[in-house]
């Protein structure tokens, strides 16, 4: 079921300054304002403190396990916990690098992510040893850090959505599953 929208979308009349030079800095970067970070823009430490702090965690875990693996860890976490908008923002990324969203198949290190992405949706107090003890064969304790860090703000953004309803973004409706 898909919730009410809550909270309005912030537009650029009636945005304070310190939203507008949050977006703008954030437009600056080469990213997009979404329906969700307008909803943020109410307020600029809330939109800086997620939108910021989620994409620099991103942009560090790509770094030590690639941009294929996290954006199917960031599609199967979203997917999980029913956010249409993280969920197709995934899919998009991982169509958008030439995946046969159909057709292609999962590696050992991203079954081991979607694991992890389900175990969390399950219970993120209680996801089992052998969860973890497979990402630890893999990655050392420092990109682990980075993995939960990331796992945390990718939660936070799923739940910001479905708490407040936003909104699909027109540019994701392509990726809805029929």
């Amino acid at each position: 079921m898909k919730r009410k929208n809550v909270i309005s979308r912030v537009t650029p009349a009636s945005a304070s300054h310190e939203a507008l030079r949050a977006m703008a800095d954030h437009k600056a970067k080469g990213f997009r304002i979404t329906n969700m970070k307008e909803i943020l823009c109410h307020n600029a430490t809330a939109f800086i403190a997620l939108e910021e702090g989620t994409y620099a965690v991103k942009t560090e875990l790509i770094s030590k396990i690639g941009d294929r693996a996290v954006q199917i860890f960031g599609y199967a976490a979203s997917n999980a916990n029913e956010c249409l908008i993280c969920g197709n923002y995934f899919k998009k990324a991982v169509v958008d690098m030439g995946i046969d969203w159909d057709t292609f198949s999962f590696t050992e290190e991203e079954q081991d992510l979607i694991s992890y992405a389900e175990a969390l949706h399950e219970d993120p107090n209680h996801v089992p040893d052998d969860i973890y003890e497979a990402l630890q064969s893999r990655y050392d304790e420092e990109t682990m850090v980075v993995l939960v860090t990331y796992s945390c703000m990718l939660l936070a953004n799923n739940y910001f959505n479905n708490i407040v309803g936003t909104e699909i973004d027109d540019y994701l409706k392509a990726y809805l599953d029929s």
